[in-house]
């Protein structure tokens, strides 16, 4: 499993940061913090996500990724 954050310049527009699991990107934001923390999730550790469509999301990776 790579989890790996990159900075992406969007279209005239902001700098976002890209998570990517295996080179798939699954998740965009403007933080870095808050893809810190959907990476600690995928690893195993006890992070508090509000966002329930991301948490559910996140949850089908960490399966598959078990398996």
């Amino acid at each position: 499993m790579d989890i790996q954050i990159h900075s992406v310049k969007q279209y005239n527009g902001p700098k976002r940061k890209v998570l990517s699991v295996d080179g798939i990107p699954i998740a965009i934001a403007r933080s870095r913090n808050r893809l810190e923390g959907f990476s600690a999730y995928l690893q195993g550790y006890h992070v508090e996500i509000s966002d329930k469509k991301i948490k559910k999301s996140l949850d089908q990776i960490r399966r598959e990724l078990a398996n």
